[in-house]
């Protein structure tokens, strides 16, 4: 970790983590709301590639708003992903016990029974800006005794990666990298909760084109390929802000029966409706700065996303 720390390369990635745990331990958590909040706004004023990614995004998935609507929802969703700094140091080093008491359990007979049936479970992860808490608050309900991994998608900076492993393994057992194939069968295969996100474009290897908003969109296959070789159950797993920044909602709801089909576009196709029913539920805080249509069949890779 001294090595990562005085690496120059690293040292934006370190004042940005310790300004944030020094805003955590010195300022109440009101302020720091609001300082957030006000980031985000700022940040909304700054023309480039974010703004319009989450422009077209939104026109595509949400075709009927008006022009005004759409625009006040870009300037929601950087609110709340600032905001989502907040929690980060929460998550990392904050007071645990009150985050713990300001959330609401949703689905939670599913969770149950799916631990229930000793088959392993697969907890299918959304990309919400209150998402690092998603550990903390799952391990709330299900407990010390029963084993929860999380898998991760390694970022280009190794100060980062060391620093949000270490802290997230307060919340769950072990963290594992997307790549370590034979690591994450053997947890499924071992009858344990393994937590990871299916909502992101990874490109044409293991996926395939499913709607998405009624749009095809490049979706990984890995969920029915897990569950065919372990037999586990799929939940989707969801972490909502409540409204007035005082509390959150983890929800948890399961795949249709019948699943894996045999047809990978049909799984892939619903695992995105599920995803899609969450989202509907707070879209100012989905992570529409993701470039979610980069691939498509017959096109340039991101060409919906060239501004015009």
């Amino acid at each position: 970790m001294l090595r990562l720390y005085i690496d120059p390369r690293n040292w934006p990635i370190g004042f940005l983590l310790f300004s944030l745990w020094l805003a955590h331990r010195l300022l109440p958590y009101r302020i720091n709301f609001a300082l957030c909040k006000g980031i985000g706004r700022l940040l909304y004023r700054i023309p480039g590639k974010v703004r319009n990614t989450m422009r077209v995004n939104l026109s595509i998935c949400y075709p009927d708003l008006d022009d005004k609507a759409r625009e006040q929802m870009v300037k929601a969703n950087f609110e709340h992903w600032s905001i989502s700094l907040l929690e980060i140091a929460l998550s990392w080093w904050g007071d645990h016990e009150g985050v713990l008491d300001k959330v609401n359990f949703e689905g939670t007979d599913h969770l149950d029974s799916a631990i229930a049936n000793n088959k392993g479970v697969l907890l299918l992860g959304i990309h919400f800006s209150s998402f690092e808490l998603g550990g903390l608050l799952a391990r709330k309900h299900i407990g010390a005794d029963t084993p929860l991994n999380i898998i991760y998608r390694a970022q280009k900076r190794p100060l980062l990666n060391a620093i949000m492993n270490k802290k997230r393994l307060q919340h769950v057992d072990q963290v594992v990298e997307s790549k370590d194939s034979r690591k994450i069968v053997k947890l499924v295969r071992a009858k344990q909760i393994v937590w990871y996100t299916v909502d992101h474009d990874h490109g044409v290897r293991n996926s395939v084109f499913a709607p998405f908003f009624g749009h095809p969109a490049a979706t990984l296959k890995t969920t029915s390929t897990l569950v065919s070789l372990s037999g586990a159950s799929v939940l989707v797993m969801s972490t909502h802000r409540n409204k007035d920044g005082n509390g959150y909602s983890l929800r948890f709801s399961p795949i249709t029966e019948g699943f894996p089909s045999g047809d990978d576009v049909r799984d892939a196709t619903l695992i995105n409706h599920q995803v899609e029913e969450a989202i509907n539920l707070t879209p100012e805080q989905y992570m529409w700065a993701h470039r979610r249509f980069k691939t498509q069949d017959k096109l340039a890779k991101a060409a919906l996303y060239e501004k015009s």
